[in-house]
């Protein structure tokens, strides 16, 4: 049996933490095929969103999405799991190293450089 609980109230651990990782035994114990999809997409998401906060990238939900677009037939699905996780987290999705992106011609990090003037 999974054990959500623990004796000794967790010490140092923070509430956003605890409430995920009750959600996440919820969830096993229900173990209807819809609730195993929804753990399924969460854990999938979590795994990228650690890659990103581990590697100091940035990525778009949608980039996300189609990271998994297996799991998720519609972007919706993977914003409405990026919302809960940031709900349970307590942190805004841009602590996440998420960030939306507006359409255009250039995407990831840009430099803008200078001429050097002459003589001056």
């Amino acid at each position: 049996a999974v054990d959500g609980g623990g004796g000794g109230g967790g010490g140092g651990q923070g509430g956003g933490g605890q409430r995920l990782a009750d959600k996440l035994v919820d969830l096993l114990r229900r173990r209807g095929s819809r609730h195993l999809l929804r753990l399924k997409r969460t854990l999938a998401m979590l795994d990228s969103i650690h890659d990103l906060l581990v590697s100091g990238r940035h990525a778009s939900p949608r980039e996300l999405f189609y990271t998994h677009v297996a799991l998720f037939e519609r972007q919706r699905r993977s914003d409405d799991v990026i919302k809960t996780l940031c709900g349970l987290l307590e942190v805004p999705r841009h602590h996440l190293r998420l960030a939306g992106t507006a359409k255009g011609l250039i995407r990831g990090h840009c430099r803008l450089l200078e001429p050097q003037s002459q003589g001056a």
